[in-house]
């Protein structure tokens, strides 16, 4: 039994229920309108948040990408290096870096961070002066400027190796000029 309760509203009574509700034609409609709205601005972002990769070989579900030959020729003062940014994904502003050594080699296994997810890590520099092997990340965007990235704070997860035989004395890792590591073997 329908009935109209003068307000905007029909109220809407079955004999097999006690219970009588009055539903509201505004609010039906109003939820509607925001259904559709949400609807459109969930496909607006589909290319934001997955989609394709920005480079070949770069992604964001973890699969490593060689930023650089590993252990191209090298000059005097700059090892032979590998770099591999392992991972990036949305998460926190991490800043640390765990020193190994190895036989002939260095590895640095850090985390630095982005802006957005258009962010990655590339290795600024590495050199050996004085025992001392000092070991650059730095982050940089790798989309055009005008293309639309995932707002949130990018984890870089990455493993740097260096050729470097005897080992220094001491090892420094720096993110974007700040000293993250220090390490001596």
């Amino acid at each position: 039994m329908d009935y109209d309760t003068g307000v905007g509203q029909t109220g809407v009574c079955s004999s097999s229920f006690v219970m009588c509700r009055a539903v509201d034609e505004r609010v039906v409609n109003r939820r509607r309108v925001l259904q559709a709205v949400a609807g459109l601005g969930a496909s607006g972002l589909a290319g934001c948040i997955g989609g394709r990769p920005t480079e070949p070989g770069d992604t964001h579900s973890g699969t490593p990408r060689e930023t650089s030959s590993a252990m191209p020729p090298h000059t005097p003062g700059e090892p032979a290096t590998s770099f591999v940014v392992t991972s990036r994904r949305c998460g926190n502003q991490v800043n640390d870096a765990t020193v190994s050594f190895g036989d002939g080699t260095v590895t640095v296994e850090g985390t630095t961070w982005g802006s957005d997810a258009c962010t990655t890590g590339r290795l600024d520099a590495v050199t050996l002066e004085g025992g001392t092997l000092t070991v650059a990340v730095a982050t940089e965007r790798v989309a055009p400027d005008d293309q639309a990235c995932a707002q949130c704070i990018s984890e870089i997860h990455y493993t740097a190796t260096v050729a470097v035989s005897p080992p220094p004395d001491e090892v420094v890792v720096t993110h974007d000029g700040e000293t993250v590591a220090t390490a001596r073997p």
